[in-house]
C-alpha cells in the first residue's frame, strides 16, 4: 500500500485568530492524537489532504506524517471539519496507528455488475449506504469492498451480510443494514406517484365537502 507523506509545522499559538490566520496564509488547523501519546496541534497544507477526503479513502490511506524535525508518525484521517460557506477544508484530526495493531475504520463500498431489474425491467438502482466499518491491521486495510449486483432483480436487496470481506478483514458494520436496493421502474415508480397525487386531491376534495356541510348545518342552526 503507497503511503502518501504530510508535512506539518506545530503550532505553539491556538485559538480562533490563529486559526484563521493560517488559512489566510494558505494552511489550516489539525491535531494529531492516540497511541497514548500526547496531542500535537499542528498546521498543514489542505491540498495534498482534501482529494482523500473527497474520494471516500481518508481512513483507508495510510499516512506518513513529517513534523518539523521530529520523526515521522504514521497516521490515518480520523475526522474532519469543512467551511459549509466556502466549501474548504477548515480542520483536520489524525490518528496515530501502529502497523501491528487492528484498528477500526470506514472504507468505500464499490457496486459492480449491472443489476437484471435495471437492464432488463428499467428498475433504479438505491445506492443506501456506500462505506462499510471494518477491522484489521493497517496494513491490510483494502482501498475499497466490491458488491455485485449483477443478480438483482426488482424489490431485491443487498445488506451487509452479503458482503465477502478480503483475506484478514473483518465487517464490524450491523449485518442488518441495506446496502443497495433496486427500485421499481421509473414509468411505475411515476405512475404511482400520479395515483399518490389524485387520492390526495380526492381526500382535500371530501374534506372541503364535509367542511361545506357542517357550515351549512351551522348556519342553518343560527336562523333557527
Amino acid at each position: 500500500m503507497e503511503e502518501k507523506l504530510i508535512t506539518a509545522e506545530e503550532r505553539k499559538e491556538l485559538g480562533k485568530n490563529v486559526a484563521r490566520r493560517l488559512r489566510r496564509n494558505g494552511q489550516i488547523p489539525a491535531i494529531i492524537y492516540g497511541e497514548n501519546k500526547k496531542p500535537i496541534p499542528i498546521a498543514i497544507d489542505p491540498k495534498p489532504v482534501l482529494p482523500l477526503i473527497r474520494s471516500g479513502k481518508g481512513e483507508s490511506t495510510i499516512l506518513r506524517l513529517k513534523i518539523g524535525k521530529k520523526k515521522e508518525e504514521k497516521v490515518i484521517i480520523k475526522d474532519y471539519q469543512v467551511d459549509p460557506i466556502r466549501d474548504t477544508l477548515a480542520h483536520v484530526d489524525f490518528l496515530r496507528i501502529s502497523m501491528t495493531k487492528r484498528i477500526r475504520v470506514h472504507i468505500p463500498i464499490v457496486l459492480t455488475g449491472e443489476a437484471k431489474g435495471v437492464k432488463e425491467e428499467g428498475g433504479i438502482v438505491e445506492f443506501l449506504l456506500r462505506e462499510v466499518e471494518i477491522e484489521c491491521l493497517p496494513g491490510d486495510i483494502p482501498d475499497h469492498i466490491e458488491l455485485d449486483i449483477t443478480e438483482l432483480r426488482t424489490g431485491d436487496s443487498l445488506h451487509i451480510s452479503d458482503i465477502t470481506p478480503p483475506e484478514k478483514v473483518e465487517i464490524v458494520s450491523d449485518p442488518t443494514l441495506t446496502v443497495v436496493h433496486i427500485g421499481a421502474p421509473a414509468k411505475v415508480a411515476a405512475e404511482a406517484v400520479e395515483v399518490t397525487e389524485e387520492a390526495e386531491e380526492a381526500v382535500e376534495e371530501e374534506k372541503k365537502e364535509v367542511e361545506e356541510k357542517v357550515e351549512e348545518k351551522e348556519e342553518e342552526g343560527e336562523k333557527e
